[in-house]
């Protein structure tokens, strides 16, 4: 299945990087690697996470407070739309929709 992103989404995980890398150069590339596991874990069984919310679902990192939060859009696609912190504003990222 492949995957598209939100460019917010995109914005949201570069700010989460470079707040990581501030602290501890490898605490980003750490967060980093997990964002992109959990893109994999969604985007291979997207069905595997239940709904939230009609047609959301989404993924915890394993190690940050961070959900990502996607839809499935087709058989063959799915869409991120937020790279959200678990307790912070939310909700935020609906105007995307």
């Amino acid at each position: 299945m492949t995957h598209s992103i939100h460019p917010a989404a995109v914005s949201e995980a570069a700010d989460a990087v470079r707040f990581y890398e501030s602290r501890d150069p490898e605490l980003g590339v750490r967060f980093q690697a997990e964002i992109f596991a959990s893109i994999e874990r969604a985007r291979m069984q997207p069905r595997l996470y239940r709904e939230f919310e009609a047609g959301l679902r989404k993924v915890k990192t394993d190690r940050f407070p961070y959900f990502l939060i996607f839809r499935v859009c087709n058989e063959r696609q799915i869409q991120i739309l937020a790279i959200a912190h678990a307790s912070r504003r939310p909700g935020y990222w609906k105007k995307r929709l």
